[in-house]
């Protein structure tokens, strides 16, 4: 009950800081003229976005540029088997959870019933 009567005075505080800081405002009037003197830059539309084959294709695949595979290359380190030989990883060594605790705070029932 403590804490709402808290989190409720310092949201009204909060509040009227706002509005008392705002009655004294000193700022500029916007009008329409002001607005309209705004320009946007001009819309293209390029070739792709009016390629009806681009849109009608249903594969997912074909947003993303393609690459010939005459350009793919099998390197020599890709191959070697040295180097992924350290690569070799052993979950159960690198991750150890610690088991589940039930914490006095958790089962106390004046913090449940607030």
């Amino acid at each position: 009950m403590k804490t709402r009567i808290t989190q409720i005075a310092a949201a009204a505080f909060f509040a009227f800081l706002l509005i008392a800081g705002n009655a004294q405002a000193d700022g500029k009037d916007l009008s329409s003229a002001s607005l309209e003197a705004i320009t946007e830059p001009k819309m293209e539309v390029e070739n792709w976005m009016i390629n009806e084959i681009y849109w009608n294709r249903t594969d997912a695949a074909f947003l993303l540029d393609y690459v010939s595979e005459s350009h793919l290359e099998l390197e020599n380190w890709m191959v070697d088997d040295t180097a992924w030989e350290n690569v070799i990883v052993n979950s159960e060594e690198n991750e150890k959870e610690a088991g589940l605790v039930v914490e006095p705070w958790m089962i106390n029932d004046k913090v449940w019933d607030k």
